[in-house]
This record gives C-alpha cells, structure tokens and sequence, in this order.
C-alpha cells in the first residue's frame, strides 16, 4: 500500500541539519557545504547510519556554512548564501532555489513528492520537469547527449549480447546528472543509494520525473552553479577527484574482443597507424590468456609477452589488459592463483558461513571463485598478483567482469541467466572494497572513479517569502 508523509508538525535544527516530523516520517534538510544540500527522507523516523564504503564523506567533515530557518505561513525554509530549501506544510514536498537569481532549481510541484511502500522498501520522488530542462551525464549511456525522454535504470549488467542507441544496461550507472535550464543555467542531482534505482525522464506524467528506489532510503544531493564547471566541481569536491593521468592515458584506447593473437594484435596496431588514427593504448583482451584464467598468458596466443609489449612501444602504443574477478575453478591445481586464494579461504563462501563451500558462478573461465574484496589481505594479494601483466610491461588495467556478470550456467549457453547472490550482496556490505593498488612503478590508467548522467526551465513566480 502506496503511504505519503503527512502534515508537518514541527521543525527544529540542529547545526546546518533542518529535522522536519511529518507525523511519523522525518525529512532531514543538510546544507553540507556551501552550495550543497542534502535531502533524506526516512518513513519510520529513524536514519540509516552512515556505510564505510560510502564514498560521500560524513556531514560533518567540514565546518558547515551559517544558515538560519524561516517559517513562511505553514511552510518552512532553510537559507543559506547559495541555495535555499522550501519545505511544504503537507506530504514532505521540496523545493530548491538559487537566492541569487530566483532561479528554481528543484520543485515537487502540488502533487509530487516522496512516496513508498509499507512496509518500507520500493520508494519514489515525483517532481516537476519544465518542458526547457534538459538533463545530461548519468554515466555511460547510450542514445542522445540530452536524456530527457526515457527511462535509465541503475543496475548494471554485463550487456554483451547487443549494445546500440536502446540499451540500458552498459558498464557504469551513476545516478548523478547536471540539469539545465532553459536559459543555460546549471545545477546538479545525485542520488546517494545502491539499491536498484532508476530515473523516469519520458514526461509521460506530463513534465514530471519520477525517481524509483528498490530499497535503502530516498538520500538526495544538489549542488548550485549556474556554470557547469562550478556543479562539477562542487560534485567532485565531495565525492572525491581521480589525480591527473599521464597524458597518454587521455588519449583513444582501442579495445576490442577476439583478437587471435600476437600477430593480430600488431597488425591493428600497423593498421591504426598506417590510417593516421590517433592512438596511444591497445588492449589485450582475455582471450590472450590461458582459457581466460586471470593473471596468465596464453603460450599459443603471445608467446613472448614482454616482447609483444615491447614491440608496440616502438610502436608508440602503450599497452593495456584485462583483469576478471572470476577466479577459475581449478580444484586439481595448475592455477596458482585459485590454488593460492583457496589455501588462504580468499574466496566467498556459498551462504555466508565460515564452514560453506565456495561460491561457485559462471563467467567467461568457466565454473569461478571470487575474492572476498571487502578483507584488506585480500586485496593486498590481489594487487600483488598484478605483477603478472606489469612485468610484461603492461601500462594499464581494465577490472572487468563483476558480480552483475554471474551466469547459473555456461555463459555462452543461450539459456544462461545472470544472477546477483545474496552472498555476494552481504559481502559487499562488511565493509569498503577499495580498488586493488596498482603495482606498477610509473602508477597504471584507471578511468575515472565516479562521475556520471540529464533538465529545465527556471520559475520565478511563487509562494515564496
């Protein structure tokens, strides 16, 4: 049964924090730092605590700018220098403007605002959506530069069957988007929840979005501009800024599949070149290792690694491969790797318990293992393991092949299903599973850690004090 806030009964604030008590379900307004303000909403009263792995930092980690509360008839309004929120009297209903310009960044509208199930668990915000707002980033997508007028999940899988302008599931979903108006100004949206999410931008409510949740809480960031340099910056100041790559590592990486082997791989290059195609990284693909085991090289395929490496820097190409997760299984030995990770207990028990089998799924090596990342040992060792490719002579590394990519049965079975374990879900919520430190001396190319994915006219009429 779909519930709604109610009636707000009171406010208080605490430091920059505005508590709002619709009667049961609290609405916390944050200003976390200028230019940025935190929207939650908790339908039985109480927040979830923060998660280790949050890659948002606590609120507060900074000293939180002055703001002060005004109350507008039944309304409250939370101010500080670069945006103020609007607290409607009834059903938690926001709205976010620039005091600067007037300009309306964010607005429930009469008949939007939060909704969820009861029990706690499927949420939703409904707001409006002007028809000059345009909405862009929501990370690697497909389709058109502006998103508005479809409907982007944030659940990604491994979509290898096809991939076109009508695909959804590609390799990195990140519900963060800058929004723009009608007259260029800019602001920006994050949604801070891992549960599955999407974002509905078809207009089919007529000029109304609905942001859906699975789970987790309705936890929502927006950050001022009007320039998208000043959203991108105050996002990345929050979430954290990727340190500026060597310069090659901006330039085109040619990636593909099925490459036969060395020879192949130095004719694309020959041929890059011979075309004047501006190129700096070629990439090695799993099938240039042994049975797509992780950390190997196929003695057939590239014999002579370090000197393939070797060949295409003379070249002028720096060169990059892939590493998968997905530990084969090799209970009779000749993988050291699994051989190793089983006599340590690396790898995911199958149910959780200390005394349970390996968790066992299908990926490209066949039946696989996978590492318990959220260990600190473990990811020691598997950065360690990355001596393989680096002392070829390898540049940079693509981490491939997560947990979305787990098929019940050969993954090239037609019948094959993806499937995301419980197991593997509980593991990733002990704690942090930073990404393995590279090896390499010179440091490798990782793309960047988190950014992106869409718009709308401003409004200066109103109800405002």
């Amino acid at each position: 049964m779909e519930q709604r806030a109610g009636a707000l009964r009171e406010h208080r604030l605490h430091g920059a924090t505005l508590m709002a008590d619709y009667g049961g379900p609290v609405l916390a307004v944050t200003v976390v730092r200028e230019g940025v303000v935190r929207i939650r909403l908790a339908p039985q009263g109480s927040f979830a605590p923060r998660r280790s792995w949050s890659p948002l930092p606590p609120d507060e980690a900074v000293p939180p700018p002055a703001v002060r509360v005004t109350e507008c008839g039944n309304a409250v309004e939370l101010y500080s220098d670069l945006l103020v929120v609007r607290l409607e009297p009834n059903g938690g209903r926001v709205s976010v403007r620039d005091p600067r310009t007037g300009q309306v960044l964010l607005d429930d509208g009469p008949d939007g605002g939060p909704r969820w199930a009861d029990p706690p668990g499927p949420a939703g915000w409904q707001r409006r959506m002007p028809l000059g707002e345009h909405h862009f980033g929501l990370d690697e997508r497909t389709g058109p530069l502006d998103k508005r007028g479809r409907r982007y999940s944030f659940w990604c899988t491994d979509r290898f069957e096809g991939q076109g302008p009508g695909t959804d599931e590609m390799y990195v979903a990140i519900p963060f988007s800058v929004v723009m108006d009608d007259a260029g100004r800019a602001h920006g949206r994050l949604l801070n929840n891992t549960h599955r999410s999407a974002l509905d931008l078809t207009d089919e409510l007529g000029e109304r979005m609905l942001l859906t949740v699975d789970g987790g809480e309705l936890d929502q960031y927006v950050f001022a501009g009007p320039d998208p340099a000043e959203v991108l910056e105050r996002y990345t100041g929050l979430t954290g800024r990727t340190p500026l790559p060597p310069r090659w590592a901006l330039g085109y990486h040619h990636a593909r599949w099925g490459y036969a082997g060395a020879d192949q791989v130095l004719s694309a290059a020959r041929r890059l070149r011979a075309d004047g195609i501006p190129a700096d990284v070629l990439y090695l693909d799993i099938e240039n290792q042994r049975g797509h085991r992780t950390f190997t090289w196929d003695p057939q395929k590239v014999p002579d690694p370090a000197g393939l490496v070797a060949e295409l820097a003379r070249a002028g190409f720096h060169a990059g491969t892939t590493v998968d997760p997905g530990v084969k299984h090799d209970p009779d030995g000749g993988y050291p790797l699994y051989t190793e990770g089983a006599e340590r207990g690396y790898f995911l028990p199958d149910g959780g318990d200390e005394g349970a089998g390996l968790l066992l799924r299908h990926v490209w090596p066949g039946l696989c293992a996978f590492p318990d990342f959220a260990r600190s040992e473990v990811r020691d060792w598997w950065a360690g393991w990355h001596r393989v490719v680096t002392d070829a002579g390898v540049r940079c590394v693509v981490d491939d092949m997560n947990e979305p990519s787990m098929r019940d049965r050969p993954i090239e079975d037609p019948a094959a299903r993806r499937v995301l374990d419980r197991t593997r879900r509980t593991a990733w919520t002990r704690s942090a599973p930073p990404t393995p430190r590279c090896t390499t001396p010179t440091g490798c190319c990782r793309p960047p850690p988190a950014p992106p994915r869409s718009r709308r006219p401003s409004r200066t009429s109103g109800p405002w004090c």
